[in-house]
Order: structure tokens, then sequence, then C-alpha cells
């Protein structure tokens, strides 16, 4: 269950210092990804540590430990073919483990904002 998600780092200083580093890594294959697909990669900063600690009131009763998107990156892809080769690379390049995957095409939000998520 999604309770069961948790950063290593029980320490928002190594965890912050951890999420710069894998950012990079995490952007390379991204873009490495986007560019088989045909997609654009979306390549923003690490989430501040102000935002952390807000997801984590907000959303996990201030256990920031479970905000799981601080290293981040995206793929913007036109068709469901596309969509359906970037899950199949990221799951072959073995340097991803898919904990959980949030469809928000079969349950768009509020603001009909439509996407799938891996955090």
């Amino acid at each position: 269950s999604d309770e069961d998600l948790h950063q290593v780092d029980d320490n928002i200083s190594e965890l912050y210092a951890h999420a710069c580093q894998c950012n990079k890594v995490v952007q390379e294959e991204v873009k490495n990804i986007a560019q088989q697909v045909g997609g654009t990669s979306l390549l923003p900063n690490v989430k501040r540590i102000g935002r952390v600690f807000e997801k984590a009131s907000l959303c996990y009763s201030g256990d920031f430990t479970r905000v799981l998107d601080v290293a981040r990156a995206a793929i913007e892809v036109k068709s469901v073919d596309q969509l359906r080769r970037c899950v199949e690379l990221i799951v072959e390049s073995g340097r991803f483990r898919v904990v959980r995957i949030k469809d928000r095409f079969s349950h768009p939000t509020s603001g009909g904002w439509s996407d799938v998520q891996y955090p």
C-alpha cells in the first residue's frame, strides 16, 4: 500500500542531499528515454525543501519520508504507443524500480489534469 512507501533517509538533510545526487542520474535517463520515443523530457530542479515540508504536512501528517517525488523528471508524449514504449524502457533500463503508478487518465484531477505517474 502507499502507506508502506517511504524514503530510505529519515534525516531531511540526508534525504535532500541524496535527492540532489539522484536527480542528475534520473534526468539523464529520462532525457534518453524521451529521445528514444520521440517525446519531450521535462527536467525540473529537485523539489524545494519548503515544498517537501508543505506536502508532508498536507498529505502525510508531517512525515517527510513519505514524499516520494523530491528528485523528479517527466516525459511528455502525444500517443498511447509512446506512453507504452516509455513504460517498457523505464522497466528495461534497470535503473528504476517502479513501486507505484498513479493513473490519472482513468481518474483525472479535479482540474482536469491527466497523466501517468511513476513516483
